[in-house]
């Protein structure tokens, strides 16, 4: 690929750019510095309540792991639509949580 006669001192002109704005110490872009943090008194009481945790998700819930497994993609398919249609409000997993979970008892 062949650059354009104008395309370098396009790149050019950025480079320059950028380096005034770094140059300048009072760059408008520049974070300022945060004042330093006050000290908490040792006999300040927290006044507002913590909030409670939400329910976190399955992938962060170390009770439970990632797990792949082999199925012919039309029982897939047929099962999750259905498990769907019955149970839209619950995951596919938690189906096949119960259906382990039953097969363990009866074995």
């Amino acid at each position: 690929m062949s650059k354009k006669p104008d395309d370098a001192s396009r790149v050019a002109g950025l480079a320059s750019i950028l380096k005034a704005t770094n140059a300048k110490p009072d760059s408008p872009l520049s974070p300022a510095p945060l004042p330093p943090a006050a000290a908490p008194e040792s006999n300040a009481v927290e006044l507002t309540p913590r909030k409670r945790k939400e329910k976190v998700g399955k992938y962060r819930d170390p009770d439970f792991k990632i797990t792949s497994t082999y199925l012919r993609k039309t029982t897939m398919k047929r099962a999750r639509r259905k498990w769907e249609d019955l149970q839209p409000e619950k995951d596919f997993s938690d189906l096949l949580q119960m259906l382990l979970e039953q097969w363990l008892e009866a074995n």
